[in-house]
């Protein structure tokens, strides 16, 4: 009977834990090998590196990809709340919550990885990228509803919009686009894999190197002490060397269709 009593009393002084609490998480379904799909199934750089941080939290992820201006819309709205992932912008921290020193950091520290963007243009073409956006060859390819497309709207250049950056380098073989921005990981696989591989030149000069983060939607619940607690989470994994190197080995060796 002592015997029964005590194991009671034990089970009692055991710390009670919360369950889980899901966390729903808008994500880009087509921005290989950050954010993608695999069947239903969102996986990606980024995708790992949240998942991960969100262990060290009370959080579980459920992630939900579509297209891209989509994911805008559900955070908009508050139907989601957080992106994976979102650069700063002035129009979407009218709805969005960034971490601090997003507007002021070119490399933040709470930042889930950073995304640089370069140019590619036709080979052959004698123009290299210098640095000066006017420059460059019109009109551009740049992926639909991105920040780059915008920035880049915003110097008045001639800009047209496509799914991706396969779509826009086949307008670029074809002489409907004059050069396309795309990360530099999509630009080697296009001209290395794609139908028009060997086609194109890749210029050394990055044209953008931006900060991608996890945002919360304003009309969401999460505390600033909870949002701040994930951002802490996403570098402390961020900061994992081996861990890193992993899931980027993972993600470049996939075979990627487009």
């Amino acid at each position: 009977m002592k015997i029964c009593l005590l194991a009671f009393f034990l089970v009692l002084a055991l710390p009670i834990l919360a369950p889980a609490e899901t966390l729903k998480i808008s994500t880009d379904n087509d921005w290989y090998p950050n954010s993608y799909t695999e069947g239903e199934q969102s996986v990606g750089v980024q995708i790992d590196i949240v998942r991960e941080a969100l262990k060290k939290t009370k959080y579980t992820p459920e992630f939900i990809p579509c297209p891209w201006k989509r994911c805008l819309f559900h955070i908009r709205e508050g139907e989601r709340e957080a992106l994976v992932t979102a650069s700063y912008t002035k129009e979407r921290a009218e709805f969005i919550i960034y971490p601090p020193d997003a507007t002021t950091a070119k490399k933040s520290k709470w930042r889930v990885n950073q995304v640089e963007y370069v140019l590619m243009t036709r080979k052959g073409d004698t123009y290299e990228f210098d640095g000066n956006l006017l420059n460059i060859p019109q009109p551009i390819g740049a992926q639909s509803g991105s920040s780059t497309a915008e920035f880049l709207k915003k110097h008045n250049l001639n800009i047209i919009e496509n799914v991706n950056a396969y779509a826009n380098s086949g307008m670029l073989a074809l002489e409907r686009l004059n050069s396309v921005v795309t990360p530099p990981l999509y630009a080697k696989d296009i001209n290395e894999n794609s139908d028009h591989a060997g086609k194109f030149k890749i210029h050394k000069l990055p044209l953008r190197s931006k900060s991608y983060f996890m945002a919360f939607s304003k009309k969401g619940k999460l505390s600033a002490s909870d949002r701040e607690e994930i951002w802490a989470a996403i570098a402390e994994v961020r900061s994992d060397e081996a861990f890193m190197l992993r899931i980027l080995k993972t993600h470049k060796n996939q075979n990627r269709a487009e």
